[in-house]
């Protein structure tokens, strides 16, 4: 987080698993939206119910191949 707000403008997508030290993926998705709004995001997790749900947000469920993980990452990129 502390990177995100030191250098949220050069950062074009946040890719974080699900458990994340003190922390969990919709707090951490919270978070980062209040310094940018727009900011992309990528949830990971191997069980994790009810998250494709988080808003303004994408997941992709573990275990994925790279190319699952390259071809997510190109649809929300040229999202606008």
């Amino acid at each position: 987080l502390e990177l995100i707000v030191e250098h949220g403008h050069e950062i074009d997508l946040v890719i974080s698993d699900v458990v994340v030290p003190g922390m969990e993926g919709p707090a951490l998705v919270k978070e980062i939206r209040k310094g940018n709004p727009a900011m992309r995001v990528i949830l990971m997790s191997g069980y994790a119910p009810g998250l494709e749900k988080v808003e303004d947000c994408h997941f992709i469920s573990k275990p994925f191949k790279l190319q699952e993980l390259t071809e997510k990452v190109k649809v929300v990129l040229e999202q606008t």
